[in-house]
């Protein structure tokens, strides 16, 4: 589990820590380090955390709960236990801001943050917080995927704690907006710059190949480039000889197909790592694509 130990802003130690004995061990270092120092250390203990792809989400709930410590002035032995799991953000909200994200929809984006923060904040400040974290780590992996570099985004991570100068829901959503917009008008900028027709499917076929997985609607990728509805999907066919939603079902199929060879994936999991409501609208599509259920082409990798 992440540790993050702070006398000042000049002064912060990060550690990560088996989780087993772990008070045992941040007793031992506030005694070492206040023997030292002479002065009493904030400690903020994240939630546990296996492998170290998932550190930065220690490392979050680390500073969020030093964060709490050191606005309770600092009572009690220096160890702020973690919370629990923060269930105020669900996948259904996470996968709904990230939709909006890649429809370029600012105004959606906005509501989704507003909405996530106010609940937040009705649960506490340490919830408040991490949603803040929470939205700004979507925020940083659109960008990414987008290849936008996100510089701004980076003071946030080294100075954590202004997300505890963040007071109102305003602020901390006028901050994130800020982000937002400007990630999505670099994506603006560069899709103004594909003019040609097949530059403009190449560069769909790839926004598709990365996004398959979300609703997408042929209106909605044709908002994204700026388009016509009628004039895109004519411009798209010609390109590829398909139709957008024959052209996004070969890519969803392709990718579903995949994942089927793995058992220990559902049938419901693999419709909605696809891009399908349900799991019949998937069965009968896959079904037209490969002439067997997904059931029976399971089966069939299996024999």
């Amino acid at each position: 589990m992440c540790v993050s130990f702070s006398r000042t802003r000049a002064a912060c130690f990060h550690f990560i820590v088996v989780a087993d004995g772990h008070r045992a061990w941040v007793s031992m270092l506030l005694r070492r380090l206040s023997a030292e120092y002479e002065e009493k250390w904030i400690v903020g203990v994240g939630h546990p955390v296996q492998g170290l792809a998932e550190w930065q989400k220690g490392w979050i709930s680390s500073w969020v709960n030093w964060g709490v410590h050191q606005a309770s002035g600092g009572q009690g032995d220096g160890i702020f236990p973690a919370r629990g799991a923060d269930e105020t953000w669900g996948e259904r909200e996470k996968k709904g801001f990230r939709l909006a994200l890649l429809r370029g929809d600012a105004g959606a984006a906005r509501s989704q943050i507003t909405a996530s923060l106010s609940r937040a904040l009705l649960t506490s400040p340490a919830h408040f917080a991490r949603m803040v974290f929470r939205l700004l780590l979507e925020i940083e992996e659109y960008a990414v995927a987008a290849g936008v570099d996100l510089q701004p985004a980076l003071q946030l991570w080294l100075q954590p704690d202004r997300v505890w100068r963040m007071y109102s829901v305003q602020s901390a959503s006028d901050y994130l907006m800020s982000l937002v917009n400007e990630v999505l008008q670099e994506v603006a900028n560069r899709v103004r710059k594909v003019k040609s027709s097949e530059a403009l499917a190449a560069d769909v076929r790839r926004f598709l190949e990365e996004n398959y997985m979300y609703d997408l609607t042929l209106q909605d990728v044709a908002e994204r480039y700026h388009y016509n509805v009628s004039y895109f999907a004519e411009v798209f066919r010609r390109a590829t000889g398909k139709t957008f939603v024959e052209y996004l079902t070969e890519i969803r199929m392709r990718h579903a197909a995949e994942l089927l060879r793995d058992e220990s994936i559902s049938l419901a999991s693999v419709a909605e790592l696809t891009g399908f409501a349900s799991v019949s609208y998937f069965s009968s599509k896959f079904k037209r694509c490969f002439g067997v259920t997904p059931s029976e082409y399971r089966r069939k990798l299996q024999s």
